[in-house]
């Protein structure tokens, strides 16, 4: 049987809408962050921008019946589920039911910072038992098990901004390994007030309703909010039960880069680029065959490394697309949501563009702005870079 994975099924839900189709609709479009200031427990001191899927309400996706102890990341996971794969699942027999894996970078921190503060507030005594389970960083992962009958693996990943990617490459190295011929992956975040005001307190947010990836004075990013959910499969168990491959996961690597500087970020980029090369020699291609690079960027420090390396590797003609201008720097969310822009700028045959203006880029680089750039090529690299060391790359080939 192959070893390598490929998708099969994709479903997103983020700042461009719900579900798939959505995203690709509405990608290369200027998308506005809209402003949040309150929260359960606690309010911002002043507006703040945020990403979020618009008229997003769980209870009319998922009913009201047991959502009232569920945390919204869990809400947001299980509603990409029900709207994408759930006709899928229930039709499974039992011996091909797929697992679960989830990467995300806290879960929900909002459930554990709400519940400690409960306690601290007002003893221990005072806290509901029953809203426990919400701190542990799998909830969402427990529970979407639990609703959807995935009894094959219950996995969450947790490595910070990378989350998203690396979820994604322990998905396809537990298939390329022999344990499971199908998991549903999901990259996965909630936006919380915590995350706010550590964001607020590190002056790492963009003071305006702007993010500038790739700027050459770095302003923040805009935190973001959502969930990309995919069917990873083994190619031979996908074709031989008749699935439509949309993308194959044709080469992958992570690694952990020790040498930060004051910004967390190795200004060299020295392992970065040795993961870039990895995830191309094991999808077998080049750097001439990539047809463009989906980057971390996120207006923030760790770009002007992130735009060495690619110069590095690529030069200066590869195009550079930057999607989280679209749905905001959403921890865990953002790699898997990157993959699904991917696909779908690559079934376009078109990258889509950033919209900032008024600000002047690092140099070195192919940055698409203002317009979509076509393209001919059936390769793109999808990366994740944080200031913590962590990096990793996934290279997609679409379908023709």
């Amino acid at each position: 049987m192959s070893k390598t994975a490929v998708i099969t099924k994709i479903n997103t839900i983020c700042s461009l809408g719900i579900g798939f189709d959505a995203l690709k609709k509405n990608i290369a479009k200027e998308i506005i962050p809209t402003k949040i200031q309150n929260f359960e427990l606690f309010d911002l001191p002043s507006e703040q921008y945020i990403y979020t899927a618009p008229d997003f309400e769980p209870k009319d996706i998922l009913g009201k019946k047991g959502l009232r102890t569920l945390d919204k990341a869990t809400k947001i996971l299980m509603s990409a589920i029900e709207t994408g794969f759930k006709e899928f699942l229930e039709a499974l027999p039992d011996n091909e039911r797929p697992g679960l894996m989830v990467g995300t970078a806290f879960g929900s921190i909002e459930s554990i910072g709400n519940f400690i503060t409960d306690s601290v507030r007002f003893g221990v005594n005072s806290v509901n038992p029953g809203l426990f389970g919400n701190t542990v960083i799998n909830s969402p992962a427990g529970n979407a098990n639990i609703r959807y009958d995935l009894k094959n693996l219950s996995g969450t990943m947790a490595t910070g901004l990378t989350s998203g990617l690396e979820g994604l490459i322990y998905t396809c190295d537990h298939i390329a390994l022999g344990y499971l011929t199908s998991i549903l992956y999901a990259g996965l975040e909630e936006a919380s007030v915590y995350q706010f005001a550590a964001a607020m307190n590190e002056k790492c947010l963009s003071p305006d309703e702007k993010m500038r990836p790739f700027a050459q004075s770095p302003l923040g990013y805009i935190l973001g909010e959502g969930t990309g959910v995919m069917l990873v499969e083994n190619k031979s168990f996908a074709q031989k039960h008749g699935r439509e491959i949309i993308a194959e996961i044709s080469g992958y690597a992570s690694g952990f880069d020790p040498n930060g500087s004051n910004f967390g970020y190795n200004s060299e980029g020295d392992v970065m680029e040795y993961v870039i090369r990895e995830a191309l020699q094991k999808a077998k291609v080049t750097s001439e065959d990539i047809a463009f690079v989906s980057a971390s960027a996120n207006g923030t420090n760790g770009d002007l490394a992130e735009a060495k390396v690619i110069s590095r590797v690529f030069g200066d003609k590869t195009p550079v697309a930057c999607y989280k201008q679209k749905f905001g720097e959403a921890w865990g969310a953002s790699g898997a949501l990157c993959v699904a822009a991917a696909i779908a700028d690559l079934q376009k045959k078109k990258v889509s563009p950033i919209y900032t203006d008024g600000y002047s880029k690092i140099d070195g680089i192919n940055l698409v702005r203002k317009q979509e750039l076509a393209i001919e090529k059936d390769h793109a690299l999808v990366l994740s870079f944080a200031p913590d060391g962590n990096c990793a790359a996934v290279v997609i080939k679409i379908n023709k």
